[in-house]
């Protein structure tokens, strides 16, 4: 069952575009969505979210950050 929109907000956190950087500030990895980075790279997205949310600083050695969809398109194209 659905409570509220807890399913849609979680859903919409989780297809956010997310970026790995190193500890010297370097981009290692991008990714259109936190799912992406499982599939492609074999990253755990709860690990990425813990990062993303403040729980965790690193996660195999990249900080992660969410990015606004709309900026990611406009770097990388909507094919990417």
């Amino acid at each position: 069952m659905n409570h509220g929109t807890r399913n849609i907000r979680s859903a919409n956190k989780q297809s956010m575009a997310v970026i790995g950087i190193d500890e010297c500030g370097n981009i290692r990895e991008i990714h259109s969505s936190m799912q992406s980075a499982e599939r492609i790279s074999s990253y755990g997205h709860s690990s990425i979210s813990d990062c993303t949310n403040g729980k965790m600083k690193t996660y195999k050695g990249l900080e992660w950050f969410k990015i606004d969809n709309e900026m990611f398109d406009l770097l990388f194209g909507a094919e990417f």
